[in-house]
């Protein structure tokens, strides 16, 4: 079976909210692309899934405009632009997993002495894949 292997939104989401957890962030973005807020938020209620307080939801046009300033020009191009590591990003299944291809994450964190953005994206093929940079 094709879709046996994807994990469940709800492996998924518990995988991602145990990771926020261990990095005990100030403050950090969740970017949706090809998935609205509106609709990740009911699918994390939905699963029984508690979101943590100090979340701000910015879809990836929001994110391009907003922090660098200029007209959108897609995704990819952000993510060549930040040399950040993709995983399956056109994988299209055709069914609900279409609406989770790849949810992007931009995270802030602020230590005392060095703050790093952490830029943590998913697919639904496979785990968090991280890239630290400054």
């Amino acid at each position: 079976n094709f879709y046996q292997n994807f994990p469940t939104f709800s492996q998924v989401a518990q995988e991602l909210l145990q990771w926020l957890k261990n990095l005990e962030l100030q403050k950090y973005f969740w970017i949706s692309h090809g998935c609205d807020s509106k609709t990740l938020a009911k699918e994390f209620e939905r699963e029984k899934l508690k979101l943590p307080t100090n979340y701000i939801w910015i879809d990836s046009g929001k994110l391009v405009r907003t922090f660098l300033n200029t007209p959108y020009w897609g995704v990819d191009s952000l993510c060549s632009r930040f040399d950040i590591i993709r995983i399956n990003p056109h994988t299209v299944l055709g069914d609900i997993w279409t609406q989770w291809i790849l949810i992007q994450k931009v995270i802030n964190i602020s230590t005392k002495k060095n703050p790093i953005q952490v830029f943590v994206e998913f697919s639904n093929q496979n785990s968090i894949s991280v890239r630290q940079y400054k």
